[in-house]
């Protein structure tokens, strides 16, 4: 697969590019805070794609709250799923997840503090089947909102 077969949604494909530029975006007028990220990316093809990630304080999910409107994505270290650690790979049960119809993970953004964030309904199972299925405990979630 190639930049240019990339369509919105859900995909099983994988994707070979090289890394060609990886930059950090820091805000001069508050002491160099860290805003995001910068990566330019090329694949097998020669086509070129840049990203920019933004990541955001506790603080500004805070100022967000109950607000209408979109909210930031999520970028954060999974400290528990579901109460169990991740010390020990997590042993999830299919069964209580769909009878639950959630998944309760607590994840720590950059600085900031532990947050609880429950996946409900397809994403509780995309979650479960993508957890179960990597070969290694995984300890980094991004949630797109």
């Amino acid at each position: 697969m190639y930049f240019n077969d990339i369509s919105p949604g859900r995909s099983e494909s994988q994707l070979r590019f090289q890394l060609i530029h990886f930059g950090e975006a820091r805000n001069i007028a508050k002491a160099g805070a860290f805003l995001g990220l910068e990566l330019i990316l090329i694949d097998e093809q020669g086509t070129v794609m840049q990203d920019r990630f933004r990541f955001h304080t506790h603080e500004d999910f805070q100022a967000n709250r109950g607000l209408r409107g979109d909210l930031y994505d999520v970028v954060g270290h999974l400290r528990l799923v579901n109460g169990q650690s991740l010390i020990d790979r997590p042993v999830l049960d299919e069964a209580e997840i769909i009878s639950m119809r959630h998944v309760l993970v607590h994840l720590q953004t950059k600085d900031g503090p532990v947050m609880k964030l429950y996946l409900w309904d397809q994403a509780a199972k995309d979650f479960y089947k993508k957890f179960t299925s990597s070969e290694d405990t995984p300890t980094i979630l991004l949630v797109t909102l």
